[in-house]
Formats: C-alpha cells, structure tokens, sequence
C-alpha cells in the first residue's frame, strides 16, 4: 500500500462527535447550548448560527477515477450511519503501474477528503454548541482515539470555523476546517495533522494534510497537498492532487493533475532485492480528463524512473537487470475503466545492475522479444539507443514479463485532442501551494479568504 490514510476511523469518530456516544457527551452538548450564564444577547445569537446552508462540495467523480466505494467502507457508514468516505483507488495494485492507476489513487483522495469535509460542513458544524469558538469537551472513554475537543466559530457572517482536537488538551486542534461563503463564490481550507494521523508515528500515514476548495458558478475546484516522514518506506516525500469539475457542460467534464514528490524510487517498496546502490531521484506527473460519465485519458509523465525485469517466472534464477528510463505513458478509458488505448513510449534508457549471466542468451532473448531491434549485450555495454529500442519492445510485445502493453489505437476524439497535447508546462510544477517554496508555513491552521 502506497499510504494509509485512516478515513473510515476519521468518518466514525466525526459520526460519533455529531450525534453523540453516550449519555454523558449529549447532556455535555446540551449544558453546553443551554448555559446562558457569560454570554450576552450577540454571543446568545451566534451560539444559535447554524451552516444550514453551507455548501456541498461533492463533484459526483464517476467510479471510472476513483475504483468505486470500498465496501469496508459501506459497512463502516452501515453500522455507523455515516459518511461513506473510502474509495478504491488503485486498490492492491501498483499504482506506478501506469498513469490511469495513478489517476484512480491521486482522485480517490480526493474523494475521501472532499465527502469528509461535506459531511463536516453540513453534520457537524451545526451540533448545537455556542458558535464562538469554546472547546467543548467531547471526549468519550471507550473511544481513546476518538476526538476529544470541538469548537465551532462564526468568525463573521459569512464565514465558519471548525476545530477537532485529539489530544485530550484541547489546545492545539488536529483538524482545522474554515470556509466562507460570498456570493458568487465559497473558498474554504481543510487542514489535518497530529493524532489524526497517529503523530507520525506510522512512516507510511502522511503528517499533514491540507485541502483548499472553492465552489464558483461554473466550476468546482479542489487542491490537496500531504507531507509525509522522511522515512516514509515507499519513498514519498509528498504529493499534489489538483481537480476542476466544469458545470457549465463543457468538455472535460474532469480534469485532474497530479505530482509525487518522490525522494526514491518507488519500485523499491515492491522489489525486496532492489539494489541500495541506485539512488536517482525519479519524477512523476500525471494529467488526466474524464467526461461526466467515466470515459476519459490519462497521461503520467515518469522521469529517471527505475524498473527490475525478473524473469524468474520463465527462466527460473535469471534476471534481466535494472534499468533507468523515462516514459510517457496514455491510457485511454471507457466509463467501466477499461483500456482503450495504451501507448507507451520510452524516451531515454540506460542499465544500471543487476543482470544475471543468462545462458543461452540468444534463445532467451528471442523467447522474450522476438524481433525487437535492442538487444541486451549493447544496452549493457552502454549503447543506450539499444537500450530505448529493447525497453520500447518489453512494452510493445507480450514477453510474458506481466507488463501492460501497448494495444489499440487512437480514437481521436476531444481526449486526443487534449492529451495528446500537453506540454511540460501543463503538468503541476511543485509539491508546494502557488507561493511556496517548501512545507514550511503550508500546514498553518488559519485561513483568510479572498473571495
């Protein structure tokens, strides 16, 4: 698994601090909106604000992006009647394997992350305490890793502030959600740190989550940004997730770009013999548009990525080595998530280790690649050209190595119109939000709206 991000446990304890546990957290909540005794007739009436009309920020992704609703998930909001967060993603597959499983991971967390925040907005946010910002205590004794503190703000009258702390303190809250609503427009920023995601303690979990959202008249627009430990063990520094939804019935109906962060190859985390010896630091972008219903392309950009080819499935004990390439990658998709198009081009190739003494070489090569032109000899002698054509054919013919391989054509239609003209450019070109050259100041829990 690339991450673990706890989104049913989150769902759970949001659903538990809406509606209450126990006996003891409802008369808590209801002392809470009764007392009257320090508030004046203005704090009386913020203390009744409610986000009756706050704003639904669901873009109703086609399963084709997300891989569907997990079903752990439905019976986690069966049991719990709440939100039904989790999506399928990648599910247990790499999802470096190409750009449409990088789609499918990077837009279901967004998915997660945008149902979560709905549910916020329009659940909890009107969980009848005062609305001045006071910590409630809502912690409960059988639920230890369950929230302990609520505070919901009506910072003016267009805009909402909702605190979660985890702590027990209930001084530095975990989860930070402010939105403001000003016509034509709403902004709003979802922040998550700390005990929501085990206080770093799990290298794969990130430590910092932060959402930005705005809901225009023709548009729906959600960015995400995650920092994860340095010593995160699928080499993920972090990664950027940006989706626009149009809602005036132009093409596409999605679009969605996507960056990792990466401070090593991300093969390593599948290959147990991946050799310490490399440590080029890869790239990966992704760029993809979908229709309303599911049909759409995907193209991922991989840069200085590494792949092993063991062939032990056919020649047991042999090994084709490992290799440095940069390929682009489109994935053409039905509504049902299956390929239309696969075209995949290496650019640049080069070896790095790891070959074992294949014998006899001929016979193998010609079981594997038939008449592609590159030939392992040159490649490993340092002709990368040959390289390029030997890695081009892995992908082209079905060598039996479990690779995707190129099949199909272009249809071109308004996918080929768009995909196959993305420029460097298009791609986002930082883990970082526009202004930021690191994580530093990123994850701050404030937000002062613009609209």
């Amino acid at each position: 698994m690339l991450i673990a991000l706890p989104a049913v446990i989150l769902a759970a304890a949001l659903f538990v601090t809406a509606c209450g546990s126990d006996t003891d957290t409802k008369t808590k909540e209801k002392d809470a909106a009764t007392d009257d005794s320090s508030s004046d007739d203005s704090t009386k009436k913020d203390s009744k604000k409610t986000t009756a009309d706050a704003p639904i920020l669901n873009m109703a992704f086609p399963d084709s992006l997300t891989g569907g609703v997990l079903p752990a998930a439905l019976v986690n909001a069966a049991s719990h009647n709440g939100p039904q967060c989790n999506f399928e993603g990648a599910g247990s597959d790499n999802p470096f394997r190409n750009g449409y499983f990088m789609t499918k991971f990077m837009v279901s967390q967004a998915a997660t992350w945008i149902c979560l925040t709905d549910y916020l907005m329009t659940v909890v946010a009107t969980i009848p305490i005062p609305a001045d910002g006071t910590v409630v205590d809502i912690s409960d004794p059988n639920d230890p890793r369950g929230p302990t503190g609520l505070s919901i703000e009506a910072v003016s009258s267009t805009q909402t502030t909702i605190r979660l702390y985890f702590d027990g303190t209930n001084t530095t809250p975990d989860l930070f959600l402010s939105w403001n609503i000003a016509a034509p427009s709403t902004q709003g920023r979802l922040i998550l740190g700390g005990e929501v995601f085990d206080g770093g303690a799990d290298p794969s979990v990130p430590t910092d989550l932060r959402m930005d959202f705005e809901i225009a008249s023709a548009t729906r627009v959600t960015e995400l940004f995650f920092n994860f430990p340095a010593t995160n063990p699928n080499k993920v520094s972090g990664f950027r997730v940006l989706v626009t939804k149009n809602l005036d019935g132009s093409y596409p109906a999605f679009t969605a770009l996507g960056l990792l962060d990466m401070s090593g190859q991300p093969w390593a985390a599948f290959d147990p013999n991946f050799p310490a010896s490399i440590t080029t630091t890869p790239d990966l972008r992704m760029y993809t548009v979908s229709d309303d219903l599911g049909s759409g392309a995907a193209l991922a950009a991989f840069t200085d990525i590494v792949f092993g080819f063991d062939l032990g499935a056919l020649f047991p004990g042999e090994h084709l080595g490992y290799y440095l390439f940069t390929k682009t990658d489109k994935y053409f998709f039905n509504a049902a998530g299956a390929s239309e198009w696969i075209d995949i081009a290496i650019t640049a190739a080069s070896y790095e280790t790891g070959i074992t003494p294949m014998a006899p070489r001929p016979v193998i090569e010609f079981a594997l690649f038939g008449s592609v032109t590159g030939t392992i000899d040159n490649c490993v002698a340092g002709i990368n050209t040959e390289c390029v054509d030997l890695l081009n054919g892995i992908f082209t013919i079905d060598s039996g190595l479990g690779f995707e391989i190129n099949q199909g054509s272009d249809p071109v239609d308004q996918r080929s119109t768009i995909i196959n003209n993305v420029a460097p450019s298009d791609y986002l070109q930082s883990p970082y939000p526009n202004g930021f050259i690191s994580w530093s100041g990123v994850f701050d829990k404030t937000f002062t709206p613009t609209n």
